[in-house]
Formats: structure tokens, C-alpha cells, sequence
């Protein structure tokens, strides 16, 4: 069991590494230089950081990296110079970034949707309504209900205007019970 003092340090610990990696994204260090960077091994250090931050450290990265390219993309710089710009080497790791986080192409999300057809639907979960919505890749939208629904739809029609939009409960309700549980033991959950 840790103490306290133990819960601190490792606190601390994860706060540096956090620091390290959001100041050195552009070169995308790897596991090994930012457990150095903190002072610990390697393999403490992926344990620790993912059991504080409850991703893997290489994951946050992907996440800095992601949401560096989305505000250059949506300055207009083009596919290319983002790539360098955020520390990639190549369009096909811009390319599968996005894929794999977005469910979009980088040009999908720099043309706001041009091309893509997206389903979107309401569902209630244990934190609230949530607003999902999915392109053929995978879900490119997970938010929770603020203030309306009508303020979520339109923001997220704002945000893929170029997108065909089209409500479906019905394709997007099994991925909501998925990510939240749902197992269909609880009527009123819906």
C-alpha cells in the first residue's frame, strides 16, 4: 500500500512528465528519453503514468500531436507542413493519426467533412445525455449535453459543415451502450 508521501512524489513525478511531453511533442520523444527526463525506468514510468493518467504515455502524445494538426489544419496550412510542423515524418502517420482518433482523414477535417456522411443520435448515460456521431470509420464525435441538444446539434453540424448530416438513433444507440454499459437490464436508462 502507499502512503502518502509515496502518492505525492509520483504525483509530482507525473506532473513533470506531462510538462516534458506537451514541451517536446514537436520531436515525439520516445518512452525511454521521457522516463529518463523524470528519473525513473522505463517500465515504472508506463505503469505509473497510465495508472494516473489512465492512458498510456504514448497515447497522451497522440492527443497533443492530434490536437496540435487540428488547430494548424484549421489555419489552412496545408497536409504537408502540418505533418513537419507537428513532429510526423510522414502524410501517412498525419493520415493515420487521424483515422485512428477521428475517424476522418486529415483532409476530411481540414475541408470540415467535404465528402463524408455522418450519423449522429442522443442517448442518455449514467453521466448524462451524450451527443455520438460516426462516419463510416468509426465514432468522430462523443459529447455530453451542456446546455441543449439543439446547441450540441448545432455545434457539431458547425463544426463538419460540409458533411451530410442524418439523425439515426438506431445505428448509433449500440455504440453509446457499449462505451457506457448498457446491457439492456435498465428501461429507464434510455
Amino acid at each position: 500500500m502507499e502512503n502518502n508521501l509515496e502518492l505525492s512524489q509520483h504525483y509530482k513525478l507525473i506532473e513533470l512528465a506531462i510538462q516534458y511531453i506537451e514541451a517536446n511533442v514537436n520531436r515525439q520523444p520516445e518512452l525511454e528519453e521521457i522516463a529518463a527526463a523524470v528519473g525513473v525506468s522505463e517500465y515504472h514510468f508506463q505503469r505509473m503514468f497510465t495508472r494516473w493518467a489512465g492512458i498510456s504515455p504514448k497515447r497522451f502524445m497522440q492527443f497533443l500531436t492530434k490536437e496540435h494538426a487540428k488547430d494548424l489544419l484549421a489555419r489552412s496550412e496545408n497536409l504537408l507542413d502540418t505533418t513537419h510542423q507537428v513532429g510526423l515524418s510522414s502524410l501517412g502517420r498525419l493520415h493515420d493519426l487521424f483515422v485512428n482518433t477521428e475517424a476522418v482523414t486529415p483532409g476530411q477535417y481540414k475541408t470540415r467533412g467535404a465528402g463524408l456522411t455522418i450519423h449522429y443520435g442522443l442517448h442518455q448515460t449514467p453521466f448524462g445525455k451524450c451527443l455520438i456521431a460516426t462516419t463510416e470509420r468509426g465514432i468522430c464525435n462523443l459529447s455530453f449535453i451542456e446546455t441543449s441538444e439543439g446547441q450540441a446539434i448545432d455545434h457539431l453540424v458547425s463544426t463538419w459543415n460540409q458533411a451530410k448530416m442524418i439523425e439515426d438513433h438506431r445505428s448509433t444507440a449500440p455504440l453509446t451502450d457499449r462505451i457506457f454499459g448498457y446491457h439492456g437490464d435498465d428501461p429507464g436508462f434510455r
